[in-house]
């Protein structure tokens, strides 16, 4: 049977928008565009709706009258999204803190949605076991466990559906005298996790959307990682004098360890002193579609 000139198959729609999505993440990644600017893409989202209606009254029509209508209206979404996000001004953030009240050990979980988050240690000796600055002002939650101290620091908005108009932001520093559990869990973000100075024996991270920069903890002992990643560009530093032992479950993306500290043994990789050292961690990274690089 001839193929009638009208049959030229489904136009690849899906296949634009995901490319559309790739240039958002790729110019994240470098830099050019902020992580707020997906609160405004969301207002947009009735877009997607049009252009599934013109798919389906063009479809087998007009194939490169659609590709031009896509491509001019997704270009016009991302750059009037840019100019929105870049003509608010700046986030006032309010400040936070919790004192330490004594207690010998603690356990903090962080809930952030997309923005910039950034953790870090305070200097020693200080009365608090954490003080920082939150937009919008973050809802936090403390109660003591005999003498551990349970935290729970949450800025509304985790996610792609429910964080608003404008990147949320949050700098948190915790105690490096007190042994400390970490929660952190985040959608699109910019998020630097650094470690190096605190007492960190139990770490988990979870990141959707994200670009992470995450630094172990450096004279902690035993630390027990977990890292989870979605659509993620994931960079993990181990100090040195730190040894390691890494395992590795990745769907579709791109692996990287420096074999020359952590060598593979068997489907892991494993510092040769590892058994022996005095501050160690335990490095588990599960990822999706995920850029992972560990040194």
């Amino acid at each position: 049977m001839k193929e009638r000139k009208g049959d030229r198959g489904p136009f690849p729609l899906w296949g634009l928008l995901l490319v559309a999505l790739g240039v958002i993440f790729l110019l994240q990644n470098l830099g050019v565009l902020g992580w707020g600017v997906w609160g405004t893409l969301w207002r947009f989202w009735p877009v997607v709706l049009l252009l599934i209606g013109l798919n389906i009254i063009l479809r087998g029509q007009s194939p490169w009258l659609m590709l031009g209508i896509t491509v001019v209206v997704l270009i016009g979404v991302i750059a009037a999204a840019v100019l929105v996000e870049r003509s608010r001004p700046p986030a006032v953030a309010a400040p936070f803190s919790q004192p330490l009240q004594g207690i010998t050990g603690a356990s903090a979980e962080i809930n952030f949605g997309a923005g910039a988050l950034l953790i870090g240690s305070l200097p020693p000796g200080s009365p608090s076991l954490v003080e920082g600055m939150s937009y919008p002002e973050v809802k936090q939650d403390f109660r003591l466990q005999g003498s551990k101290g349970v935290l729970n620091l949450m800025v509304p908005g985790r996610g792609f559906w429910t964080f608003g108009e404008r990147g949320l932001q949050l700098e948190a520093s915790f105690s490096p005298d007190v042994p400390l559990e970490l929660v952190v869990k985040t959608g699109a973000s910019d998020a630097q996790v650094d470690l190096t100075s605190l007492q960190v024996r139990r770490l988990e991270v979870d990141v959707g959307a994200s670009r992470l920069r995450l630094l172990l903890p450096a004279r902690a002992g035993i630390t027990e990682a977990e890292v989870k990643a979605g659509a993620a560009s994931v960079s993990v530093t181990i100090p040195q004098g730190v040894a390691a032992r890494i395992a590795a479950e990745t769907a579709v993306g791109s692996l990287n360890v420096d074999t020359s500290r952590f060598p593979k043994v068997g489907n892991r990789y494993e510092s040769p002193e590892f058994a022996t050292a005095t501050n160690r961690v335990d490095l588990t990274v599960k990822s999706g579609v995920a850029s992972i690089d560990i040194r």
